[in-house]
């Protein structure tokens, strides 16, 4: 079984060279207003993202959570005694005597 591939020729994925000197003409007698406008648009997203997070995050008033909050001494001694633990632990591995995984060489 034969699959017929010709109509995958290069003309028809790329450009005409002309056309393609063409733009780069274009926009080398425009790179200046180019530029301008990327830097415009850099300062509208500068000035947006500064106004959206700075500016409206401090007009906010900030959520009352304090009468949702419940201490839990439980889970408080837990987590005290872990650390305990560890502290130990990295404690007495500094007195540990290990021997030399590399014998010496002779």
């Amino acid at each position: 079984m034969k699959i017929n591939l010709t109509f995958l020729s290069k003309k028809k994925f790329l450009p005409e060279a002309g056309n393609v000197k063409e733009a780069l003409i274009f926009l080398a007698r425009h790179i200046f207003s180019l530029i301008i406008l990327l830097i415009l648009a850099d300062l509208a997203l500068g000035t947006f993202l500064s106004y959206k997070y700075a500016v409206l995050a401090d007009s906010k008033p900030p959520l009352d959570n304090a009468g949702n909050f419940k201490f839990q001494e439980d889970s408080f001694k837990s987590i005290l005694a872990k650390i305990k633990e560890r502290e130990e632990f990295f404690s007495s591995s500094g007195q540990k005597n290990y021997p030399s995984p590399f014998p010496p060489a002779k």
